[in-house]
């Protein structure tokens, strides 16, 4: 056929978790398989296999915590280790304070990497993406009332995407050195109906997002 593309994904996990007096321990194995056959991008394949360790624990009844990570291995980049941690306090019964910062990648696409056609052509030198994430704000949840604001930031490095240097030249698949994103949102929503029980409007919302 002129374009045929066949994929296919297999993964297996095994978990298992112990609760202790203090908190949660989750452990987990995986190992997966991830293949294309095409007429275009051509035939590969690519194993994957990690580990995951993660902790949560609550302290005092006001305070949860959050602990982890994960390591995983693919075939043409080795090892990633991506480590995470979240930590919410309960203010009072409606107000609570959050954060987190984690780190975290993306491996290149198929099409990312062998994808070819008159306009377009992958590169199979490509490096996965990665990124250090942080946030940090605060939620408060009434009967009547949520509203939300947070402040957010990424670090991202070898950040994909498609360029070109010539008008004449074919759009390529390149790594970007760095983008750094920060920013902050706001949200409010009302819900009339807890207030006036034959109101016909459930809810209202608005929402501010600064990037």
């Amino acid at each position: 056929c002129e374009m045929c593309i066949r994929d296919s994904s297999y993964t297996a996990e095994l978990e298992t978790i112990y609760q202790s007096i203090y908190g949660f321990t989750a452990l987990s194995f995986e190992f997966g398989i991830d293949k294309i056959e095409s007429s275009n991008l051509g035939n590969h394949k690519r194993n994957k296999s990690g580990v995951s360790l993660e902790h949560k624990a609550d302290l005092f009844s006001v305070i949860d915590l959050s602990v982890g990570g994960y390591l995983y291995k693919y075939d043409s980049w080795g090892w990633k280790f991506c480590p995470n941690a979240d930590m919410g306090f309960q203010i009072n019964q409606d107000f609570r304070f959050y954060a987190s910062i984690g780190r975290s990648f993306r491996i290149p696409t198929f099409t990312e990497l062998y994808y070819s056609s008159p306009a377009q052509i992958g590169n199979s030198a490509l490096k996965p993406e990665e990124a250090l994430s942080y946030e940090a704000g605060f939620k408060y949840i009434t009967e009547n009332i949520n509203s939300s604001a947070a402040i957010f930031a990424r670090n991202g490095k070898n950040l994909i995407d498609w360029s070109k240097i010539n008008s004449q030249d074919k759009w390529t698949a390149n790594n970007i050195a760095n983008l750094n994103t920060t920013g902050f949102e706001i949200s409010f929503t009302l819900l009339p109906q807890t207030l006036f029980f034959k109101s016909p409007i459930s809810k209202i919302s608005l929402g501010y997002t600064y990037i």
